[in-house]
């Protein structure tokens, strides 16, 4: 996992301003990780045509195969990992603002605004879905022509989406005060991530982190562990095994002096953590590595 991230919360570009909507078709060669962890106001779904992916979503892991949808939710932390390439992919990112009406109406008070106020919750695996594929294709297709009433035929394949989502996928309603509590919560595992990316090397605690994130070390592990699954101290892990896996297949530091450049006091802790988040030891890697170079 590469976990050289700064902030977690994304702010998606849309390429036309006169309508939220990015709608495009994406090959990716190059095995790993696809995108670092974040989130973001806006829906987005994926279609898988070719290759596989695991999506990592509020600590769920869902793999998406050729052929398969997967759907984030607005405020939803979520991270790409474990590609198998070749990946090609139709994603649709929408800024539910695109759902507002010049008048209001039974569909909008019924529909449209628990949909633009981010209460509701749909599935995140779709599984397979042709139409609701043929939708997101056909989306991508009109975004990337541009032709007279584009905007018109994006909304209306997006509607045409949310009414899928709506029938077969609905999980349930958020209610004011737990989307505003996500919203917070999202902020403050921002502010951990955040600290903990740019102070791994250092010799941490959990009362640190808990302090640098203006929480208490109980309410720090509470919500950690309920929005991302893990614990502080294993994510801790991940990102300091990251980093020293790149410093063992790129430098020359002997694995002693990379245990220590990545927040490791003892050497022995740091090699039974390094097999067990990597399935092999340092040296193995750190062989590896050498056996490469000289070939």
């Amino acid at each position: 996992m590469n976990n050289k991230r700064i902030n977690t919360h994304e702010d998606v570009l849309m390429p036309d301003k006169n309508i939220p909507v990015r709608a495009f078709y994406f090959e990716y060669n190059k095995p790993g990780e696809l995108f670092d962890l974040h989130w973001h106001e806006h829906i987005e779904i994926t279609y898988v045509i070719e290759g596989a992916m695991d999506v990592e979503c509020e600590g769920h892991l869902f793999h998406t195969g050729a052929g398969e949808i997967i759907m984030i939710n607005p405020y939803e932390l979520h991270i790409c990992s474990h590609i198998q390439v070749p990946l090609r992919l139709y994603c649709i990112i929408f800024n539910v603002e695109i759902l507002k009406s010049g008048f209001f109406d039974m569909s909008e008070s019924r529909y449209m605004q628990p949909i633009l106020g981010k209460e509701i919750i749909f599935e995140n695996s779709l599984g397979r879905n042709e139409q609701l594929a043929g939708h997101i294709v056909m989306a991508v297709n009109e975004m990337e022509k541009e032709e007279s009433g584009y905007e018109l035929a994006i909304k209306g394949n997006i509607m045409e989406i949310l009414v899928i989502l709506l029938r077969q996928y609905m999980v349930r309603v958020l209610t004011n005060s737990e989307r505003e509590m996500k919203i917070k919560n999202n902020s403050r595992i921002n502010n951990v991530v955040d600290y903990i990316n740019h102070h791994y090397m250092e010799n941490l605690t959990i009362e640190q982190i808990a302090e640098a994130a203006y929480i208490s070390k109980f309410y720090l592990c509470k919500i950690f562990k309920k929005t991302l699954h893990q614990t502080v101290i294993e994510y801790l892990h991940d990102v300091r095994i990251s980093h020293a896996k790149e410093l063992l297949k790129e430098t020359d530091m002997s694995i002693s002096e990379v245990a220590f450049a990545v927040g490791f006091n003892d050497f022995s802790y740091f090699s039974r953590v390094y097999k067990r988040k990597t399935g092999v030891s340092p040296s193995k890697t750190k062989k590896q590595c050498e056996v490469h170079t000289t070939l």
